[in-house]
């Protein structure tokens, strides 16, 4: 997982953000903890909710938007 962070302005915000998270994935894709994105947080938190090295994705963190024909 990677994030991309930018902004249309530097002054502080005066109001509430709101932030949107897209993850895209081809369909047979398997969750494998290797790589920097594997920080103990993000690892964490994606075995406290199930997901197991090897697993298919799919469930509560990684929904299906759209299926191919």
């Amino acid at each position: 997982m990677r994030t991309l962070h930018g902004t249309l302005s530097s002054s502080i915000p005066k109001k509430k953000l709101s932030r949107y998270t897209l993850r895209v994935a081809k369909e047979d894709a398997k969750i494998s903890y290797v790589g920097d994105w594997t920080s103990y947080n993000y690892k964490k938190a994606m075995e406290d909710d199930g997901y197991k090295n090897g697993d298919s994705l799919g469930g509560k963190m990684f929904p299906t938007l759209f299926e191919s024909c």
